[in-house]
Formats: structure tokens, sequence, C-alpha cells
């Protein structure tokens, strides 16, 4: 009898080591996806500032050195990197040239692209996949 107690109480011991430990580590993995989460969404909230800013000062034809100076808080936003690269393009372009309906067009859409990316991604590394982002999308609709 006193072998089999023994036995269970460490199978229950045991058992409770290891919940604790996946406890742990899945916790873990909730706060550091969070942090990500938070730091992520912080960094496309300031790189659309930033964009805002540059369209603005662009549309009222601000001077190039003004541009610049957006247009490198923006770059320090980002990383030199193909995804990024036709964004900064267009930016150029739009120093370069003086305000036009085409340029802007081409450069509000391709902000657009590489927000939308972004936000995508943040909500892949939150856990949010694709279904249940669709079935939210139809219940809230």
């Amino acid at each position: 009898m006193e072998i089999a107690t023994l036995i269970i109480t460490g199978l229950v011991s045991s058992t409770a080591v290891l919940i604790s430990i996946i406890s742990l580590m899945l916790t873990k993995r909730q706060v550091i996806t969070g942090v990500i989460t938070k730091n992520r969404i912080e960094w496309i909230n300031n790189v659309r500032e930033h964009l805002m800013d540059f369209l603005e000062e662009y549309i009222n034809e601000a001077d190039k050195i003004k541009l610049r100076v957006i247009k490198s808080k923006i770059e320090m936003h980002i990383r030199n990197d193909a995804i990024y690269k036709t964004l900064i393009n267009n930016l150029s372009k739009c120093i370069d040239n003086l305000y036009n309906e085409a340029d802007y067009g081409e450069l509000v859409a391709e902000a657009q692209i590489v927000l939308n990316k972004s936000w995508h991604r943040t909500k892949r590394e939150a856990g949010i996949k694709k279904k249940e982002e669709k079935k939210l999308k139809k219940h809230l609709s």
C-alpha cells in the first residue's frame, strides 16, 4: 500500500510541476506578444503621423528642406528593405516635384499598402488568425 501511495504522490507532484512549467511558458509568450503588439501599434501610429505631416506639407507646397526632414523621420522608423522601397521612392519623387495629384495619389496608395501590411503582421503576431478575423468581421457587419 505504501508503494502505491508513493507512486500516486509522485505522479501528482510531477503533473503539478509539468502544469506549472507549461503555464509559465504560456504566460511568458503572452507577455512577449503583448509587448511586441503594443510596440508595433505605436510604430504604425508614428509612421502614419509622419506620413500625414509629409502629405500636409506637400499639399501646402512646403519647401524641400522641410519635406526632407519629415522624410528622414519616416526613414528612421523603417528598415532598408524592399517592402518600403516604393514608399521611399514616392516620398523622394514628391520632394523633387511640385505638388500634383498623380504623385500625391501614388504616395497615399503606397503608404496605405505599407501600413496595411504592418497592421496584418501585427494581428498575426498577436495570434489573431485569418479565420477568426473573418468571423469577427462577419459578426460585426
